[in-house]
């Protein structure tokens, strides 16, 4: 044994490594598939001492690196099974959204108990520049039957302009404009308790302050045929902002129209297309203000 082990260790001091058996000429082993193996490993061997990283690194470095490798896997492994839950969480969410909102539609008769939909929500449908739930309310509960154009289209611009002002005047310059912004917040009041309710929102005021009365006086003269320079001079609202919210009331004007004819109503159709008229005119809707 002693003996043994002395050429072994000789053997060893002569040579750097052992040298390793062929598996073919020493083992015979005649497998075609360890021959492919084989013949594949020798290949991918070449490519690496080709490629510059190989030669460029020690033994150790590359073992370092391979292990921050391994440890950047790992953690982009959790950061796409944290994403997972995230979106399985989202999915939850918004299915719960679904369901109050459908409940919230259900309450105000805007689809039935079978979740099909009646006409407020055909109407609804039809209507993307303001907020829609009101707006069907307004229209189909006979709140703008006994309006004039002009306090139509004044009331309207609640729904289209977000900017706040510093005007010293109130915007509800008669009882008919008054008397509109009471219904418009009575029924943007009932809609917000039922979202409420159904926790789609979380502060009714909040919700009801988006219907801002701020231009109601502007538009209203404007629809009675003042010039575009007396309206202006009645706020320190810029003359582009005020074309931008007329333009906006176009559009809602040309969305009312649509729905009500969609419904068959031709009583409310040939109001918003005669409100229509009494807003389209001028220089705010110029195709260039340079004409």
């Amino acid at each position: 044994k002693q003996q043994l082990g002395k050429l072994i260790a000789e053997v060893i001091g002569r040579q750097k490594s052992i040298p390793l058996m062929d598996p073919f000429d020493d083992m015979h082993i005649e497998d075609a598939r360890l021959s492919q193996t084989v013949k594949r490993r020798a290949m991918v061997r070449e490519q690496l001492n080709k490629d510059p990283i190989e030669n460029s690194y020690s033994v150790h470095e590359k073992e370092e690196l391979v292990k921050q490798y391994e440890e950047i896997a790992a953690i982009d492994n959790e950061i796409k099974a944290v994403e997972r839950q995230v979106k399985l969480g989202k999915g939850l969410i918004l299915t719960h959204e679904l369901r109050q909102m459908k409940r919230v539609l259900q309450r105000l008769g805007f689809v039935n108990m079978d979740n099909i939909v009646d006409i407020k929500g055909r109407v609804a449908a039809e209507l993307n520049t303001g907020d829609e739930l009101v707006l069907t309310e307004l229209m189909l509960n006979g709140y703008l039957n006994s309006m004039s154009s002009a306090v139509i289209v004044a009331l309207l611009s609640c729904f289209v302009f977000d900017e706040r002002l510093d005007d010293k005047t109130d915007p509800l310059i008669n009882e008919q404009l008054s008397s509109a912004f009471r219904a418009l917040q009575s029924v943007a009041t009932h809609v917000a308790r039922e979202l409420l309710e159904c926790k789609l929102i979380s502060d009714l005021d909040e919700y009801l302050n988006k219907f801002n009365p701020g231009l109601m006086h502007v538009i209203y003269y404007w629809c009675l045929g003042k010039s575009f320079q007396e309206i202006a001079a009645m706020t320190t609202m810029f003359e582009g902002s005020i074309i931008r919210v007329m333009r906006r009331l176009e559009e809602l004007l040309r969305q009312l129209s649509a729905a009500s004819k969609g419904i068959g109503n031709s009583e409310l159709h040939n109001a918003f297309e005669q409100a229509s008229l009494t807003l389209k005119r001028g220089v705010a809707f110029q195709a260039s203000l340079y004409l």
